[in-house]
């Protein structure tokens, strides 16, 4: 028979958990960098005719004494992306394009 016992054993660690942290540190970085070339460069080419009017559509819902027709947005989630851009960071190009 078997002695049994209520001693706690921790589980061996393995060779490869560390490797594998540095994976991870690795893919974070690549994230970072991703992202801040991404948002370095926003503003920096004007906005197509397509991108303004999605825009435009968003950002008379959001100030509707502006002079203008009412522009029905194609895309409800963009309209929603541009909405939330323009709320928080102003009328820019970077907002409008931030969020898409």
């Amino acid at each position: 028979m078997q002695a049994v016992t209520d001693s706690y054993t921790p589980a061996p660690t393995r060779p490869g958990a560390l490797a594998l942290s540095y994976e991870w540190i690795a893919y974070g970085m690549l994230i970072a960098l991703a992202l801040a070339l991404r948002i370095a460069e926003l503003d920096s080419i004007p906005l197509t005719n397509r991108e303004a009017a999605q825009a435009l559509a968003a950002w008379r819902a959001l100030h509707p004494a502006l002079p203008g027709s009412v522009i029905v947005p194609e895309s409800p989630l963009l309209f929603l992306l541009h909405g939330f851009g323009f709320s928080i960071f102003g009328g820019t190009e970077f907002a409008a394009r931030l969020f898409t």
